[in-house]
């Protein structure tokens, strides 16, 4: 059951790794929510495992370094401030989606959402990623003398 997660958390080392990743956060949500769409039991199953005791710390213990280099490589691309935690963020980011994929048929029942609702979700949730990264520095306006542009 663990195969599966290294696989991805791979997948998504290489996009930080090729720089994919410096734009903002869609291009890691995508390729998050699309392995789920890949395989969507995926998500059930892991669940299971940890609900259930059979996945326990120890079996993801082998991740811990290529997480590491993860993080650090979005300190590097993203520049958080300070105050932000990047184990918070990434906690956030994988509860996000994998919580998404889990509750997904229960949210389209009781939020009674049409089939734009998972882009919506997207949209909303890269905003609020993207509040966790360094603004970006923008270019002065010029104005004339008069005041205009």
């Amino acid at each position: 059951m663990r195969q599966p997660f290294t696989r991805q958390l791979s997948r998504v080392l290489e996009l930080y790794e090729r720089g994919e990743a410096g734009s903002g956060p869609e291009p890691l949500l995508a390729r998050l929510f699309e392995a789920q769409r890949k395989n969507p039991n995926y998500v059930r199953l892991l669940a299971w495992g940890v609900l259930s005791g059979i996945l326990t710390e120890d079996l993801f213990a082998a991740d811990r370094a290529p997480v590491r280099r993860l993080l650090a490589l979005h300190r590097e691309t993203a520049r958080p401030p300070r105050s932000v935690d990047a184990n918070a963020v990434s906690a956030l980011t994988l509860t996000a989606t994998l919580g998404f994929g889990l509750f997904e048929p229960l949210l389209r029942a009781l939020l009674d959402v049409d089939d734009d609702f998972e882009a919506v979700y997207r949209r909303h949730l890269a905003r609020a990623l993207g509040a966790f990264r360094a603004p970006r520095s923008r270019t002065p306006v010029r104005r004339s003398a008069l005041g205009e542009r």
